[in-house]
């Protein structure tokens, strides 16, 4: 809720000061959708469900197994509005603050069902962020909710978590040997948080941005994942030519 609210915020500030009325307009647009799925959030973090179209839809419950013997079994609350690529879930189950609202970008079932190829994997998936740990399992896991890309044994070792400020690396990455660094192919949005020995190996895709241009997906004549589809097909064979 933070989040939506720091950005509003920021957004009315700019608004305040600019005289360009088409950037003005641009902005308000932006500040309306972020206001829309602002209120989606708050409706699910007091009350568990949320009205859609004058429809009220409830959460379903959701088992999370332990990933170790160390770990305990989770029922997260989860809200799933498919025909808008948004899913409703809490962190923490017992902390209502740790609601988080989280829209899947166009095209990830498609660069998932290619890296999974029916069933074979064409690629051993890693998972490097600097988002906090259990934040990022419970996105991987709507993500590959039938752990296809990475296995519930391997999940723990393969989310690579990395301090904020501090640059992310292969090396930390493969730290269980199976891949060595020149073999990898790294799909991030941001060059400049990785290693420079390791930048030869990034394809940068433009961020995602479906507030300030939710058009933008929509536009491309390929979907910005689907590229990013093209791009590991065309490194694999690379590799075995």
């Amino acid at each position: 809720m933070r989040s939506f609210e720091d950005r509003i915020d920021a957004l009315q500030r700019r608004v305040s000061i600019e005289t360009d009325p088409q950037r003005i307009s641009g902005m308000l647009s932006e500040i309306k959708r972020y206001e829309e799925d602002k209120s989606i959030l708050k409706q699910y973090s007091k009350n568990d469900q949320v009205v859609e179209n004058g429809k009220v839809i409830k959460f379903q419950s959701e088992v999370v197994p332990p990933l170790s013997d160390s770990h305990q079994q989770i029922i997260r609350p989860l809200i799933r509005l498919q025909d808008k690529n948004i899913i409703l879930t809490r962190i923490n189950p017992g902390i209502r603050d740790t609601s988080v609202f989280v829209r899947l970008r166009p095209a990830w079932e498609e660069l998932r069902n290619y890296l999974t190829a029916r069933g074979r994997k064409r690629f051993e998936v890693y998972v490097c962020t600097m988002a906090e740990r259990d934040y990022a399992l419970e996105m991987w896991r709507l993500l590959d909710p039938d752990s296809n890309l990475i296995t519930s044994r391997e999940l723990l070792d393969r989310i690579v978590c990395v301090k904020s400020g501090s640059r992310k690396s292969l090396i930390n990455v493969f730290q269980d040997g199976i891949c060595h660094p020149k073999m990898a192919l790294v799909i991030d949005d941001r060059l400049k948080v990785w290693d420079d020995k390791d930048r030869p190996r990034v394809h940068v895709v433009p961020a995602f941005a479906p507030y300030y241009a939710p058009q933008a997906e929509a536009s491309n004549s390929i979907p910005i994942l689907c590229v990013a589809r093209n791009v590991a097909c065309n490194v694999r064979g690379g590799f075995y030519k």
